[in-house]
């Protein structure tokens, strides 16, 4: 297995800006995952865009034009959160990879903690636990208005998850999406 160049990554944008904002974190990542994890990627059918909205994994989303209609998995990173908190590379290419685990690490079933735990189980088997608990910490500092106490309690739990040598990956299948 090898790492592969930028250029192998550039499928998961579908728009000039969302390329721009995060092509620093794709790059890094391009540094670090190995040819399989990016044709998991690239089979799924997982792209990303950049949106004022919280980040979340939208499936079986028609992202093409209506004769080639074909359901995607569509990742939409948050810019104004990004921004606010100063995520650094490698924290904005974790939270990327969290996103990518609501579609390739997916539990048979659970609650939405349970969802989020699989989805940080991704990126840390991927070598990016520690910086999603930075960006994570970053979060609960950031003061935003809509951390209440149930999110600051999952973050903390996820936190927690994330930082235990002794947890065992969580692994999960891939969402499957409309044909």
């Amino acid at each position: 297995m090898k790492s592969f160049e930028l250029d192998r990554l550039d499928f998961v944008f579908q728009d000039a800006n969302s390329q721009r904002y995060l092509g620093r974190a794709l790059a890094e990542l391009s540094r670090t995952l190995q040819y399989d994890e990016v044709e998991k990627i690239r089979q799924n059918r997982i792209f990303l865009i950049i949106t004022i909205a919280p980040g979340s994994t939208l499936s079986n989303f028609y992202f093409t034009p209506s004769e080639q209609r074909q359901s995607v998995h569509l990742v939409a990173i948050d810019k104004t959160i990004s921004d606010h908190c100063a995520l650094d590379t490698g924290e904005m290419a974790a939270n990327i990879l969290h996103e990518f685990g609501h579609a390739l690490n997916c539990p048979t079933d659970g609650t939405s903690a349970v969802r989020e735990f699989f989805a940080d189980s991704y990126a840390k088997q991927l070598g990016y636990g520690a910086k999603l608990v930075a960006s994570l910490r970053k979060y609960l500092a950031s003061g935003l208005p809509y951390i209440d106490d149930e999110m600051r309690n999952l973050i903390h739990q996820r936190i927690e998850k994330l930082e235990d040598d002794e947890q065992e990956p969580l692994v999960g299948n891939p969402r499957e999406l409309r044909q």
